[in-house]
């Protein structure tokens, strides 16, 4: 369950506490936190707890924190190279091959022709963000 778009996730979490705490110290107490003012002021630490979380709250992911991640991004980095070393190998070959026939010289002309996609950006060491 995520957050939601405003406090009433954060809100209902304090009532139902504090609902399930004073039940624990005397049956029947629980029903005070329905009372408009005591359900505004929880209504009021709910927004507190929401506000802090998704204004003030960040995120970090590194290697140190999700190994994992990091490994598999690193991985993809990696075939991605060598992805695009190959793409520059086969339209090196192409360039290279004496073509003989028509058929042959499209081909050669249409491959050798594409325009590469260029070396693959560098990967993140980190990613930071905001809890929404």
């Amino acid at each position: 369950m995520g957050l939601g778009p405003n406090k009433n996730t954060a809100k209902q979490e304090f009532v139902e506490a504090m609902r399930a705490r004073l039940e624990a110290q005397e049956a029947g107490l629980g029903a005070n936190v329905d009372e408009p003012s005591v359900n505004d002021n929880l209504g009021a630490l709910g927004e507190a707890v929401y506000r802090i979380l998704t204004v003030h709250a960040e995120t970090l992911s590194n290697d140190g924190t999700d190994h994992a991640f990091w490994q598999w991004v690193e991985d993809v980095d990696t075939w991605l190279g060598r992805m695009a070393s190959w793409q520059l190998g086969v339209n090196q070959a192409f360039s290279n091959w004496a073509a003989a026939g028509a058929a042959d010289l499209q081909l050669k002309t249409a491959i050798t022709g594409l325009q590469g996609p260029g070396t693959p950006p560098a990967p993140p060491a980190q990613l930071k963000g905001k809890l929404k």
